[in-house]
């Protein structure tokens, strides 16, 4: 038996398995490292001396083919394990692909049943009934029924309610404009009341953004005349910060 020759197929097996797919490997790859690492024994005792060089050169080749042997088969066997997980998660439970069965040993399919089995045992056991449940309910079809002759309901936008025609109001001098109210003063009187969702106002100092009520932002700075939902601008007056405009002008006087 050529040792050296048995040696170097299995670490080149070794390097094969380290990817994830599933290498072929010859029949008796098992029995063949069985055999050589035999004849490595039978010659360390042929020696007979531990300390010799001889010895030791055997006995770091045969503890090294153990160390490959070991790695082929826990890698392979991770290998199968990891496909009986999925199959036990798909639609094609029992079934191993064609192209991997032939990579595999004899022993080597028997435990991808042996797991498999095992996975599918405990699966029923533990979560069947919240898995399996869940996908029934997630693969019901949804029907929609639609009355015949019947035309679909179109959603109209809310219009929004139309501005009431004011004249402009009365343009008056810096000097002339009344002084700021107090944080006393009424909310807003009927004359400023736009409709009765809105008061016009003038802002007399800037503010920071906000939402109305009407959920629209708004960003005032101070002199802007606007129209705001009644609740902010009443609460802008109180706070001395808004002012209510008049939504009519008065006439000069004759001269």
């Amino acid at each position: 038996m050529d040792i050296d020759k048995t040696l170097e197929e299995v670490k080149q097996t070794v390097r094969r398995e380290k990817a994830r797919d599933l290498k072929p490997i010859p029949s008796d790859f098992y029995s063949t490292a069985t055999a050589a690492a035999k004849e490595l024994e039978s010659e360390m005792v042929k020696i007979g001396r531990p300390r010799s060089v001889e010895y030791k050169m055997l006995e770091d080749e045969l503890s090294g083919l153990v160390t490959d042997v070991e790695t082929v088969f826990m890698k392979r066997a991770g290998k199968v394990v990891e496909r009986a997980t999925s199959g036990a998660f798909t639609n094609s439970k029992n079934i191993l692909l064609k192209k991997d069965v032939d990579k595999l040993l004899p022993a080597e399919q028997e435990l991808y049943e042996d797991v498999l089995r095992a996975i599918l045992k405990a699966r029923t056991a533990l979560i069947a009934d919240l898995v399996d449940a869940d996908k029934e309910e997630s693969e019901k079809p949804v029907f929609k029924t639609e009355s015949k002759g019947q035309m679909p309901i179109q959603k109209s936008e809310p219009k929004s309610q139309p501005k009431s025609e004011e004249p402009p109001a009365k343009e008056t001098a810096v000097s002339d404009r009344p002084a700021a109210p107090t944080t006393n003063q009424a909310p807003a009187s009927s004359a400023n009341v736009i409709n009765e969702n809105y008061v016009f106002v003038r802002i007399l100092k800037d503010l920071p953004e906000f939402m109305g009520e009407d959920k629209r932002t708004y960003q005032l700075k101070a002199q802007d005349e606007v129209e705001l939902p009644a609740a902010n601008a009443n609460l802008l007056i109180k706070r001395g910060v808004a002012q209510g405009i008049t939504g009519s002008s008065e006439g000069n006087p004759e001269s």
